[in-house]
C-alpha cells in the first residue's frame, strides 16, 4: 500500500491549496516591517524612517512621533516668557515656523513686558508718601508727583508728561491719576500738544493725532506689550484649551 507522506509524493506539496499561506506570510512580513521600524525609532528617535519601513502606503501610519518638546497646556502657556517661549520650540520642532516666529515674538514682548515692571519697581514705582498733586509751586516742599517723578527718573527735567489714563482734570483721585504708571513721558511739546488737540508750532497749525496716534504715541511701551501678551496668551490658551478638550474625545488606541 502506497504511503501518503512527502515520500510517497516524491517531496511534492500536498494537492490540497492552503487558503492560509498568504495571509500569514503578509502578517510575518507586516510584523518584520514594525519590529525594525521600532527598532529605528527607539536606537534613533532622530533619524527618518525610511520609506521601506514607513509602512504598506509610505505614510508611516503606525509611527510612533518623538519630540523633545511638547506644546504646553492651557494654563501653562498663560505663563510669560515660558508659555510662548516653550510653545515657540514646539511649534520649531514639528515645522510650524509661522507659529513658531510667532510665539517667538510673544516671548520678546513678554520679556520686554517684564524688564519694564522690573525696571519701575527698581525707581520706586508708587509715590506713597508726600502731596500726590501734580505740581507743589516752586517755594513751596517739592514734593508733587511731578517733582517726585523727575527725581526718581520717570521723566527727564523740562519732560512733557502725558496723563495716557486718567486725565489730569478728571475726577479720578490725585493718588491714582498722578501714579508713574499712568503717566508717559513724551518726546517734545509738539507731541504732546497734539495728542490733545490742534497745536501750533514756529507759526503753523497741525491738526490733532488721530485715534491711532493718540495710542500710538500717547501709551507707554509697556503697556503696549501687556496689550499684545494678554491677547496673545489668551488666544493660546483658548486654542490649547480646545486642543486639549478634543484629544479627550478621541477614541483610545
Amino acid at each position: 500500500m502506497a504511503g501518503t507522506g512527502s515520500f510517497a509524493r516524491g517531496n511534492q506539496p500536498r494537492s490540497v491549496p492552503d487558503d492560509l499561506r498568504d495571509p500569514y506570510d503578509d502578517m510575518v512580513r507586516r510584523q518584520r516591517a514594525l519590529n525594525a521600524r521600532q527598532s529605528v525609532e527607539i536606537d534613533h528617535p532622530q533619524t527618518p524612517i525610511p520609506p521601506t519601513l514607513a509602512g504598506e502606503s509610505g505614510r508611516g501610519a503606525n509611527r510612533v512621533s518623538h519630540h523633545d518638546v511638547d506644546h504646553p497646556g492651557a494654563l501653562e502657556s498663560m505663563i510669560p516668557v515660558w508659555g510662548s517661549g516653550k510653545e515657540a520650540l514646539a511649534d520649531f520642532e514639528v515645522g510650524n515656523y509661522g507659529g513658531a516666529a510667532f510665539n517667538a515674538g510673544m516671548a520678546v514682548s513678554d520679556a520686554f513686558l517684564a524688564k519694564a515692571v522690573a525696571s519701575g519697581l527698581a525707581k520706586g514705582g508708587l509715590k506713597l508718601a508726600g502731596p500726590h498733586v501734580w505740581r507743589t509751586k516752586p517755594w513751596e516742599a517739592g514734593q508733587g508727583a511731578r517733582q517726585w517723578m523727575g527725581r526718581q527718573g520717570f521723566v527727564k527735567p523740562g519732560q512733557p508728561a502725558h496723563h495716557w489714563i486718567f486725565e489730569q482734570k478728571s475726577s479720578v483721585p490725585e493718588f491714582i491719576k498722578n501714579q508713574p504708571p499712568f503717566i508717559k513721558a513724551m518726546k517734545d511739546a509738539l507731541q504732546h500738544g497734539r495728542i490733545h488737540g490742534a497745536y501750533t508750532s514756529k507759526g503753523t497749525r497741525l491738526p490733532p493725532f488721530n485715534l491711532a496716534q493718540r495710542l500710538w504715541f500717547g501709551t507707554p511701551q509697556w503697556a503696549k506689550a501687556a496689550y499684545v501678551s494678554s491677547a496673545g496668551h489668551g488666544g493660546t490658551a483658548a486654542g490649547r484649551a480646545v486642543a486639549e478638550k478634543d484629544s479627550l474625545s478621541l477614541p483610545g488606541r
